[in-house]
């Protein structure tokens, strides 16, 4: 059975519309509509139903023959243009809060942040108070998102390291396994990694963090 830690409606039912009509934008220029604003899209805690996963698996299997997304490992901060979207599979902390849904992973050297809307999240998972509203890594990933430059500012690197840093350790990465998930993203950003937040998670060889907003995200 699939459990789905997130599914975003809105983009799935943009990409669904756009397929069934046979007039797909280009990709880079839809991923642009996914990621204004970051977090609106839709959350889901609970087991997703049949018709919901059929869904997610046609889209899915669409974006990888048209796009041959890469891992987010793969991806690196010297990349001229980074592609529209990208594939994860890691074990993976997750945060919620009032105004974002967060999770964390990584794989190597590459550390992946990703972040949707979380007003449809459940209270028993709602940690209100685990991000410093004065560091604000959402609105850092929010501002580069909605931005059509390619430069990368100093407060996105720091910002979402701190938030990376933040999930694991609320979450327990020391401390207990933490449970795989997969699935695709609409890639935000790559910044190097600023290393005074990173080793506050106990976590030593992490280079580069890659930013996204999901599609979906399964536990595995």
């Amino acid at each position: 059975m699939s459990f789905f830690w997130y599914v975003s409606r809105s983009k799935l039912e943009l990409l669904t519309e756009q397929y069934d009509k046979s007039v797909l934008d280009s990709f880079r220029g839809l991923a642009l509509k996914f990621k204004t604003p970051v977090a609106e899209a839709e959350l889901r805690f609970t087991n997703a139903g049949p018709g919901l996963v059929s869904e997610v698996r046609r889209v899915e299997k669409r974006i990888v023959q048209d796009t041959a997304p890469l891992d987010f490992e793969c991806l690196s901060t010297e990349e001229a243009q980074l592609p529209p979207f990208f594939l994860f599979d890691t074990p993976a902390a997750r945060l919620v809060e009032e105004r974002g849904f967060w999770v964390a992973g990584h794989v190597g050297g590459a550390a992946l942040v990703l972040v949707g809307a979380a007003r449809h999240a459940t209270g028993a998972f709602s940690s209100p108070s685990a991000l410093s509203p004065s560091v604000d890594p959402l609105r850092a990933i929010t501002e580069k998102a909605e931005g059509d430059s390619a430069r990368v500012g100093a407060d996105l690197g720091g910002a979402s390291s701190y938030a990376w840093q933040a999930i694991m350790r609320t979450n327990g990465q020391n401390k207990i396994p933490l449970p795989t998930v997969r699935g695709i993203a609409v890639t935000v950003a790559v910044v190097e990694a600023q290393r005074q937040q990173i080793r506050r998670a106990g976590i030593p060889g992490i280079q580069r963090l890659v930013i996204g907003t999901p599609l979906h995200i399964e536990q595995t």
